[in-house]
């Protein structure tokens, strides 16, 4: 069996911590997916050569509008980028090394593939996080809005409103925050989260465990990522890891509510065996 934790996961996540100092945003997915080098070269390449098509279409290609279509017909008409709706939680959906060889996959992770394109062609792409979907930016503020997982179709904000408000079923009021850029961190975070989602709903605890580790470190103020690592090396079998969690968390956060169930966990090993 694999050990739940190792030395090379160590590797990826110390690499994924720098590439989030450097504001690499696709050395961070590769590092989160420990995507070894040479599928590295292969994955931006792929985006290389997206963006060459699109610079050397941009002749003439002046508003956001514009270029917001250009971007859609290279990426989704022509290189066949779209969402995979048929196999949803799928956690290739989830990962950008899989995305880029299936041309399928989440909204956020179109959404990155849209960015990093824009990036190399000298077109500014915003990440869009709305609750429940992910959408771009293309252009300066207020630019244009387009949806990758829907092939780029361009929106309105009241089309904004109205898939928030279908999402969410009406429960959450709409914010004009919601269409700020989302920046690395946040992004980031919103991924992790996508992929422990799909791994748990795969039975894939151990990449769920993986993913939460990811995200532990990169918010690593807030306890309940910690705790949920410690319930997942637990229910993996791996007591001394758990409880090597459940320490941190008492020591870090001694006043929060997470402190206190990973003290109850350590009290109930430390219990003696009941013989009848």
């Amino acid at each position: 069996m694999k050990e739940l934790w190792s030395r090379e996961d160590e590797r990826d996540l110390s690499e994924f911590l720098e590439a989030v100092r450097r504001d690499d945003l696709v050395g961070a997915l590769f590092s989160i997916e420990g995507t070894p080098p040479a599928a590295r070269r292969s994955g931006k390449a792929v985006l290389d050569t997206a963006a060459h098509a699109v610079r050397q279409r941009m002749a003439g290609t002046r508003s956001s509008f514009q270029k917001a279509r250009l971007l859609a017909r290279v990426l989704s008409e022509e290189l066949g980028f779209s969402g995979d709706a048929d196999d949803y939680y799928d956690p290739r959906n989830a990962l950008l090394g899989p995305l880029l060889e299936r041309r399928r996959g989440m909204p956020i992770l179109l959404s990155v593939v849209w960015m990093e394109v824009g990036r190399r062609a000298g077109i500014p792409v915003a990440g869009i996080g709305l609750p429940g979907h992910f959408i771009v930016r293309v252009g300066s503020p207020p630019g244009t809005l387009a949806d990758p997982f829907a092939g780029g179709v361009p929106l309105t904000i009241d089309d904004c409103r109205r898939k928030v408000k279908a999402l969410a079923g009406g429960r959450v009021p709409w914010r004009a925050e919601y269409l700020r850029q989302m920046e690395l961190p946040a992004l980031l975070e919103r991924v992790l989260r996508n992929l422990s989602g799909c791994r748990g709903r795969a039975g894939d605890e151990a990449g769920r465990f993986r993913a939460v580790t990811f995200l532990s470190a990169l918010r690593p103020d807030e306890p309940e990522n910690l705790l949920s690592r410690a319930e997942l090396a637990e229910e993996l079998g791996v007591r001394g890891l758990a409880r090597e969690v459940w320490a941190e968390i008492v020591e870090r956060f001694p006043e929060s509510t997470q402190a206190q169930a990973a003290s109850e966990k350590m009290a109930e090993e430390d219990e003696p065996p009941v013989f009848h």
